[in-house]
C-alpha cells in the first residue's frame, strides 16, 4: 500500500477535474453542446440531461460516472467532472476550446478516494 507521509492511500473510488475559461464566447445552446462533447469525449454515460439555464449561464448533465457541470458568466466559465470512472482529460480542454473559444487550464485534477468501511459501535449510530 502507498503511503503519503503517515496517511495510507485508499482505494481510487473517482475522478475530479476542474477547468477555467477566460475570454470565452458562449453563444446561445454553447453550454447544451458543450456537455454532450464533454460526454463523447470522455466515454462517460448519459443518464439525464443536459438541463440548462441559460438565463443562468449554467447547465448540467448527470451520467452514470456521477456528473459534468459548466457555469458561464460573462467572459469567464468554469467546467467540473466529477466521475467514479477514468476520463480524458485532455479531450475535455479541447471540446472546452471549440465550443467557446478563449483561454482554458486545467485548475485541478485528482483521484478521490475513500476509507475502508469502519465498523461502529451500534450506540454511535443511534
Amino acid at each position: 500500500m502507498k503511503t503519503v507521509g503517515q496517511i495510507p492511500s485508499h482505494p481510487i473510488t473517482g475522478h475530479q477535474f476542474r477547468a477555467d475559461g477566460s475570454g470565452i464566447t458562449c453563444h446561445s445552446g454553447g453550454i447544451a453542446r458543450f456537455l454532450l462533447r464533454a460526454t463523447e469525449v470522455t466515454g462517460l454515460t448519459i443518464i439525464a440531461g443536459p438541463f440548462v439555464s441559460e438565463a443562468h449561464g449554467q447547465g448540467i448533465v448527470i451520467i452514470a460516472e456521477s456528473h459534468i457541470w459548466c457555469g458561464v458568466q460573462g467572459a469567464d466559465a468554469i467546467a467540473i467532472v466529477f466521475s467514479c470512472k477514468r476520463f480524458d482529460e485532455t479531450g475535455m480542454l479541447e471540446a472546452l476550446r471549440d465550443i467557446f473559444g478563449g483561454t482554458w487550464r486545467s485548475r485541478w485534477s485528482v483521484e478521490r478516494a475513500q476509507e475502508a468501511e469502519r465498523k461502529l459501535p451500534r450506540e454511535a449510530l443511534c
